[in-house]
């Protein structure tokens, strides 16, 4: 990256499973912030389970406002 003068931008989940990588992406970013030739943006997601609860819970308030299912508890477990 240096050698090419590439400086990095990382996009990630905010999740528990994101955060163990959070150091490492913070000091490749800081040590690439002063390259001017391409930029190399990684789009990163660990999982599919945030997106799995949102749906369902778009879908638990769908059917609240239909008659409702408010009892329900909507969460990864």
């Amino acid at each position: 990256m240096q050698r090419n003068n590439i400086r990095l931008a990382i996009h990630r989940a905010h999740s528990p499973a994101a955060a163990g990588s959070a150091g490492a992406h913070a000091w490749a970013k800081e040590q690439t912030s002063r390259n001017t030739g391409m930029v190399l943006t990684l789009a990163l997601n660990y999982g599919s389970r945030s997106e799995i609860v949102d749906a369902f819970k778009a879908i638990v308030t769908a059917a609240a406002n239909n008659g409702g299912i408010e009892h329900l508890k909507i969460d990864e477990t």
